[in-house]
C-alpha cells in the first residue's frame, strides 16, 4: 500500500481520494435522506388515516344492528370500488360495516385485533389481491340512549401505491440533485486542485529552465509552504554556480601563479644557465604555497543548509595550543573571552577563519593577543587584538588582497586575510580592520546568525 502511494502522483491523490470520499459521503447522505423521507411518509399516512377515522366517527349513527354510516361519506373515495381507501367496522370479531370501496376485497378483517378504547394501532401489511397497505385501527366504546356500552374497532386502510409514488418522485429528485452535486463538487475539486498544484507546476518548469540555462534561479513568487524549499534550492543553485566559478578562478590563478616558478625551474634544467640553490628553493616554496592556497579555495564549500551550532571555545583552544608551540620563543600571552558563543557552520571553516587571524596576530604581536566574541540576534562578532605595530589605514584595503602584506619584512605569502574574506563571503559575513586598545591592530569579523545567511531568507 505504501509503495502504491509513493508511486501515485499528487494530482491523482488530490483527485481520486477526495472523489472516493465524496462518493461515500453522497451515498450515505442519500440513504439517510431516503430513510428519513420514508419515515416522514409513514407518519403522514398515519396522520391522514387518523383524520379519516375522526371523519367517520363524526357521521356515524348507532342502530340496533350497530354503527351506521350515511351514503355520503366524508371522503368520496370510500364510495368508489377499489379506490385505495377502505374502511371496516368490527364488533366482537364480526364485521358490522364496510365501506363501498372495499366490496369484494379481503381485508383480513376477521383477524383484526380489537384496539384498546381511545388508542390508535398503526401498521403496514400486505393484503392478497390488494397489495401493501397502511392500516390504522381505533378502539371506541359506543354508549347508547339506554347507557349500554358497545365496543367497536374502526379500521381504515390506505393503499401504499399513492404514497410510494411520492417516494419515487422524491428519490428521482434526490438522486438527480445528488448527482448534480457530485459532478459539481468533482469539477470544483479539479479546479481547486489545478489552482493548488499550479505553484508546483511552475516550480517544475522553473527547475527545467534552470537546467537548460534559460533561468538562473527558481524565483520567489511561491506560496509560503514552497518558499522555503525554493529558497533553499536557489541557495544550492547559487552555491553550485559560485563553486564552479571558484574552481575556474582558482585554476586560472594557480596556472598564472605557477607560470613564473616553472619558467625558473625549467631554466634550471639548462646546464648553460647556472642557478643558485636558494633561488630554486624559493621557487619551490612559492609553488607549494600557491598550490596549497588555491586548493583550499577550490575545495572550500559552504553548506547550503544551516549547520548545528558549533562551540567556539574548543576550536580556539586547539589553535592557541598549536600556535603557542610554534611561537614559543616569543612567549605570547593569549587571552580569550568567547564565553559559550557558537558558530553556525562547518568546523573547518571556523578553523580557517580563526587560524589565519590568530596566525597573523602571533606573527606580528609583541607579546599579547586577545580573542573576543559576542552574539546577538543578528550576528556573531569575533575579533582578534594584538599589541603589534598595527595596520595603517591606507593599507587596510591592500592587505585584504591576495599576495599583499603590510610588512614585507615578515615572512609570509600574504594570503591569510584573503582566505578569511573568501570564507566570510560564502557565509554573507564581513571583515573590518581597526585599531586595538592593546596598541596594535583589531581584526573584526561578523557572521549573520541562522536564517539571515545569504540565499536562505
Amino acid at each position: 500500500m505504501s509503495g502504491w502511494l509513493t508511486r501515485t502522483s499528487l494530482r491523482h491523490r488530490l483527485l481520486w481520494i477526495p472523489l472516493a470520499l465524496l462518493i461515500v459521503f453522497l451515498t450515505l447522505a442519500g440513504v439517510a435522506l431516503d430513510r428519513a423521507f420514508l419515515a416522514s411518509i409513514e407518519r403522514s399516512a398515519e396522520e391522514q388515516l387518523e383524520l379519516h377515522v375522526y371523519g367517520l366517527l363524526g357521521v356515524a349513527e348507532h342502530r340496533e344492528a350497530g354503527l351506521h354510516f350515511p351514503y355520503d361519506l366524508p371522503d368520496a373515495r370510500f364510495g368508489q370500488p377499489r379506490s385505495g381507501l377502505y374502511a371496516v367496522v368490527v364488533r366482537g370479531g364480526e364485521v358490522v360495516w364496510r365501506s363501498p370501496s372495499s366490496a369484494g376485497l379481503d381485508l383480513g378483517e376477521s383477524g383484526l385485533a380489537m384496539p384498546v378504547a381511545g388508542r390508535f394501532e398503526f401498521e403496514r401489511r400486505d393484503l392478497p389481491g390488494v397489495g401493501p397497505v397502511f392500516r390504522l385501527g381505533y378502539g371506541v366504546i359506543w354508549v347508547d340512549a339506554e347507557r349500554r356500552e358497545t365496543p367497536y374497532a374502526l379500521n381504515v386502510f390506505a393503499s401504499e401505491a399513492r404514497f410510494l409514488a411520492e417516494v419515487q418522485g422524491f428519490r428521482a429528485t434526490l438522486y438527480l440533485w445528488l448527482g448534480v452535486l457530485g459532478v459539481g463538487m468533482t469539477l470544483a475539486s479539479w479546479v481547486l486542485m489545478s489552482w493548488v498544484l499550479r505553484p508546483l507546476s511552475q516550480m517544475v518548469d522553473a527547475v527545467h529552465a534552470v537546467e537548460s540555462g534559460s533561468k538562473e534561479s527558481l524565483g520567489r513568487n511561491y506560496p509560503p509552504e514552497l518558499a522555503l524549499v525554493t529558497g533553499r534550492l536557489d541557495a544550492m543553485i547559487e552555491h553550485e554556480r559560485e563553486l564552479r566559478q571558484r574552481y575556474r578562478t582558482s585554476l586560472d590563478d594557480l596556472a598564472h601563479a605557477l607560470k613564473t616558478p616553472l619558467t625558473v625551474l625549467k631554466a634550471g634544467l639548462d646546464p648553460n644557465v647556472p642557478l643558485e640553490r636558494a633561488l630554486l628553493e624559493e621557487q619551490v616554496d612559492r609553488m607549494d604555497g600557491s598550490v596549497g592556497h588555491h586548493l583550499r579555495r577550490a575545495s572550500f564549500m559552504r553548506t547550503s543548509f544551516p549547520a548545528q551550532p558549533l562551540p567556539i571555545g574548543p576550536v580556539l583552544d586547539k589553535l592557541l595550543t598549536a600556535l603557542s608551540a610554534a611561537y614559543r620563543d616569543k612567549q605570547v600571552i593569549a587571552q580569550c573571552d568567547v564565553g559559550d558563543s557558537t558558530f553556525e557552520g562547518d568546523e573547518r571553516d571556523l578553523m580557517e577563519l580563526l587560524g589565519n587571524l590568530l596566525e597573523n596576530a602571533f606573527k606580528y604581536c609583541k607579546q599579547r593577543v586577545r580573542v573576543s566574541a559576542k552574539v546577538d540576534e543578528e550576528a556573531l562578532s569575533l575579533w582578534v587584538d594584538d599589541d603589534g605595530p598595527g595596520i595603517a589605514p591606507d593599507k587596510r584595503g591592500l592587505v585584504l588582497q591576495r599576495g599583499m602584506r603590510a610588512d614585507s619584512a615578515v615572512a609570509g605569502h600574504g594570503i591569510g586575510l584573503a582566505v578569511v574574506v573568501d570564507v566570510l563571503s560564502s557565509y554573507g559575513g564581513e571583515l573590518e580592520i581597526g585599531d586595538s586598545t592593546l596598541g596594535g591592530s583589531k581584526i573584526l569579523i561578523k557572521l549573520p546568525r541562522r536564517g539571515t545567511h545569504r540565499g536562505l531568507g
